[in-house]
């Protein structure tokens, strides 16, 4: 089956509810939807043609999306623990300036008495409003410089976790079983469809068509299904062409939907914040 563009439905299906986010809008109906991108066309290639059986067991892709996310989300609640405790941290040294600013007061008023009551209540007062002012201007630029610190931590965080999810995720693929049911998952989308090529990185394609009797199974409406090497997919790559569209279920992919959908979080959690500064 050639590799083209099929203005039909179904050209765009969209891997979704990557992260259980607070929004409605992270929230989409189907947690395991595949994007969909064009891709070029192929030629020379000899497939195997396999045939139809029987449908395989569910995968267990979900719960390795969602290990992603509770990564993700375990670095926010770090960071966001760090400046619940540095704000706590600069109350206390704010009662504790309160305290020595009394003691001043008290030993200038002390002093004050031994030349005039009245001149060292009025130095005392001086001292007192001294120091007033000066530890306001230490707490404005502490909190001014946490502040800038986290604007530009949080999306440090974000793109950490991500990073972190993308090694985690990568490494379970390389363990047995994983890929199948990255495949798996892919190909119960299509598997209502007469005709379905499959397209693998080279490094996955013996792996891939050792299992096409698994492959079959779940293709149980498949007349025709074919294996095609494709070294210019990345090693975790998989896209699935049938005459109606074709989907592209790419890891690198999913990652990329899940790092955009928390910084547009990050970015509306600021928006009240920025509000009542």
């Amino acid at each position: 089956m050639a590799r083209s563009s099929l203005p039909v439905a179904g050209e765009t299906i969209l891997l979704s509810n990557i992260i259980k986010a607070k929004t409605s809008t992270i929230k989409a109906n189907n947690p395991h939807a595949v994007l969909l991108q064009p891709i070029r066309e192929k030629s020379g290639i000899n497939p195997e043609v396999d045939e139809e059986a029987p449908e395989s067991s569910p995968d267990k892709k979900e719960q390795m999306l969602t290990d992603a996310h509770e990564e993700a989300e375990a670095i926010i609640a770090k960071a966001q623990s760090e400046k619940e405790q540095m704000e706590k941290e600069m109350e206390e040294a704010r009662a504790s300036l309160d305290e020595t600013i009394e003691a001043a007061y008290k030993d200038a008023k002390s002093k004050g008495e031994e030349k005039g009551f009245q001149a060292g209540k009025e130095k005392g007062y001086e001292t007192y409003q001294a120091i007033i002012a000066e530890a306001e201007d230490v707490v404005t630029a502490a909190h001014e410089d946490y502040r800038q610190y986290m604007d530009g931590a949080e999306p440090t965080i974000i793109d950490l976790a991500v990073r972190l999810a993308e090694k985690i995720l990568g490494e379970k693929l390389e363990m047995e079983n994983h890929w199948s049911q990255f495949v798996r998952q892919a190909l119960r989308e299509v598997k209502d469809q007469q005709e379905v090529d499959i397209f693998v990185h080279p490094d996955r394609y013996r792996e891939t068509v050792q299992q096409r009797e698994e492959w079959q199974a779940l293709l149980s409406h498949t007349e025709r299904v074919r294996f095609f090497p494709d070294e210019d997919l990345e090693k975790n790559g998989c896209i699935i062409e049938t005459p109606y569209g074709r989907l592209v279920a790419s890891l690198d992919d999913q990652l990329e939907v899940l790092q955009t959908e928390l910084h547009e979080l990050l970015d509306r959690e600021r928006e009240p914040s920025t509000t009542r500064d």
